[in-house]
Parts: C-alpha cells; sequence; structure tokens
C-alpha cells in the first residue's frame, strides 16, 4: 500500500481559494469534510500536489487510519477519483504515490438544492456537540446512504479525534503538554474526559475557567488533562462554594 499520494484538483475553482459545495458539508463527517477540504487546499493554483498520508493526516489532525477511512469515502462517492500511480522524486529516493483528481460537484450542488427547493437551513448544519450532520431538510429515501453512514459514527472513533484538539487547548495554560500528544495516560485521560463532558463544556472550562481559577486559595491547580479528569469534581465544588460566597456567577463549569 502506498503511503503517500498526489492531488488533481479539477474543480474549476478560482486561485487562491479554497471552496467547498454545501452539498459536501451536508453529506459528510467533519473528518470527511477535512480531509476533502485539505486535498483541495494542497493542490494549490497548479492543480496538482502531493503529501505522505502522514503529513495530510497531522493537517487534518486525525490518524492515518482515520484518513484512509475517509479516503474510501471520498472515493466511493465520486467527490474524488484515483487516476493513477506514478514515481516521485523525494529525500529517500523514488517513491510510487495514488494521484488522485478533485471532481468537479458544483452541477451536483446546485441540482440537489434546487431540487429539494430548499436553501442550507440551521437543520442541515453540523451538530457542535456530535460534530455530524443534524436532519438534513428535503433528504429523499434516494439520498440516504451516505445519511446512513454518518448516523453509525463509532463513539470511541469519534472521541479519538478530538484528543489532539484536547490536547492543543491545554498548551494555552501550559506549554509543555506539547511534549504529550504521544503520552498514553494523558491521551486515554482526554478521552475519558470528552466521552464524559463533550468537546465543546472542556474547551471552554481550558480557556475561560483554569486560566482564572488556577493559582487561587482553595482551587486545585490544573494543566494538564490528568488533572482535570482527576481533580474535576474538587473544581466543580471550589466554583459553586466561590459562587454561593461571592453571589457571583464567575468561573462557570456547568
Amino acid at each position: 500500500m502506498e503511503e503517500d499520494f498526489s492531488v488533481k484538483d479539477n474543480s474549476g475553482d478560482k486561485k487562491y481559494f479554497t471552496i467547498i459545495p454545501n452539498y459536501v458539508y451536508n453529506h459528510s463527517t467533519h473528518w470527511d469534510r477535512e480531509v476533502y477540504a485539505q486535498m483541495k487546499r494542497i493542490a494549490g493554483e497548479n492543480g496538482v500536489c502531493w503529501s505522505s498520508q502522514r503529513a495530510l493526516a497531522k493537517q487534518c489532525v486525525i490518524s492515518v487510519n482515520r484518513l484512509r477511512k475517509s479516503l474510501d469515502y471520498l472515493l466511493k462517492h465520486s467527490w474524488i477519483f484515483q487516476i493513477g500511480i506514478k514515481a516521485v522524486n523525494t529525500k529517500s529516493g523514488i517513491q510510487t504515490v495514488n494521484e488522485y483528481e478533485i471532481a468537479d460537484l458544483w452541477k451536483k450542488n446546485i441540482d440537489f438544492y434546487e431540487k429539494k427547493k430548499v436553501g442550507v437551513s440551521s437543520r442541515e448544519t453540523p451538530s457542535r456537540s456530535r460534530c455530524v450532520t443534524a436532519d438534513v431538510q428535503g433528504v429523499s429515501p434516494g439520498d440516504t446512504e451516505e445519511y446512513i453512514y454518518i448516523k453509525n459514527i463509532n463513539t470511541a472513533e469519534q472521541s479519538s479525534s478530538f484528543i489532539p484538539l484536547l490536547l492543543k487547548e491545554f498548551e494555552t495554560i501550559n506549554p509543555a503538554v506539547k511534549r504529550m500528544y504521544g503520552n498514553t495516560t494523558q491521551r486515554n485521560a482526554c478521552a475519558e474526559l470528552i466521552e464524559l463532558y463533550g468537546f465543546e463544556r472542556l474547551k471552554k472550562i481550558i480557556v475561560e475557567t483554569l486560566p482564572h481559577t488556577n493559582g487561587l486559595a482553595y482551587f486545585p491547580t490544573i494543566t494538564t488533562p490528568t488533572q482535570l479528569r482527576d481533580k474535576f469534581v474538587s473544581l466543580e465544588s471550589a466554583i459553586r462554594k466561590h459562587q454561593s460566597e461571592t453571589k457571583t456567577k464567575q468561573y462557570q463549569i456547568i
């Protein structure tokens, strides 16, 4: 299996822009959308570029395994096409890479929404809490293949995709966290936190609460995922006590 691949953009977009059809947003998971967008971006104004799967996965903040699943999805639905395999000269020598062409989806995008007589409503936008597409207005039985794919997302896999994002948020209060991305203990703590409290809630706590509570008397100091997992209840109790004593709503965590 070739690890590297080449991308050719045949979508007809203007230079220096990465434009994504609404059809893609409403018929894919956030992983697939990100892979599609990054492939269009790296294709560049000349239409052809190549990148290792590892590098592209890093840009998308997903695992290589998750990247391969998204590539399979994009190929299955003819959003991209594999047009061949070619040799590329790299620092490690000559390597064979898969070359992809990005399909022109604009006619499909326009026909879909004109046929359904609907625009892009709030019901068609991705859910923040689950990062999957919400109930799409005007989807007929013939359009459900993509929708079924969205509905059957594995919870564990979904949580794992947010782990690097959560670690990135911790870097704002503890720069040393940038060395913890491969730490199994910290990653497991992230997974547990995401499953229990959800990514958006955790992000708000890290960004809006911890910078103010860390160092305060009677508040636990939390600068890593394991500390947040182990001290979450203590932090919650300290905030409730503080709110009760000061009659304010500072440092909300609920």
